[in-house]
């Protein structure tokens, strides 16, 4: 006994530290997943090369990582030029339940008169619009950026 009670407080110590840690964890973790984003044609075909004028969609995949309770979610999708300026930006908005994955889009069209390089699409799943919700606002998910390229 004298062993034990030799290390009661260290390894009391050490536990309180895990659990705090785990915790910490927890409240910083996010409840969707971003499980893919694919951009395609109109006619849903993957592509990531494109033209200067063509319409581009944006197939996003996200899953809750709930498993007790449905959440409500605004997906944004942003696009930026070479010059990192936007040139569309949409958004959707709906609920998930438990677990439940869901694919949803964005289609927009590149101006006919583009500067040619690479485009960045930025995903952002969020509770809501910041300027509504203010102190309440979160993101739901770790963002999610991928590229395609333009030719004229």
């Amino acid at each position: 006994m004298k062993i034990f009670e030799k290390w009661r407080y260290p390894v009391f110590s050490l536990f309180l530290v895990f659990i705090l840690i785990s915790l910490s964890i927890l409240a910083n973790t996010y409840t969707i997943q971003i499980v893919s984003v694919e951009t395609t044609d109109m006619e849903g075909n993957p592509k990531t090369t494109f033209k200067c004028g063509e319409f581009v969609v944006v197939k996003v995949t996200i899953k809750s990582l709930l498993t007790y309770e449905a959440q409500d979610y605004l997906l944004i999708v942003e696009v930026f030029n070479p010059n990192d300026v936007v040139i569309a930006l949409g958004f959707t908005s709906g609920s998930l339940a438990p677990g439940e994955q869901v694919s949803t889009g964005y289609g927009f069209k590149i101006p006919e008169c583009c500067t040619p390089g690479t485009f960045k699409i930025k995903v952002f799943v969020w509770n809501g619009w910041p300027a509504v919700l203010g102190e309440n606002w979160k993101a739901l998910s770790a963002s999610y950026t991928t590229t395609i390229t333009v030719k004229t």
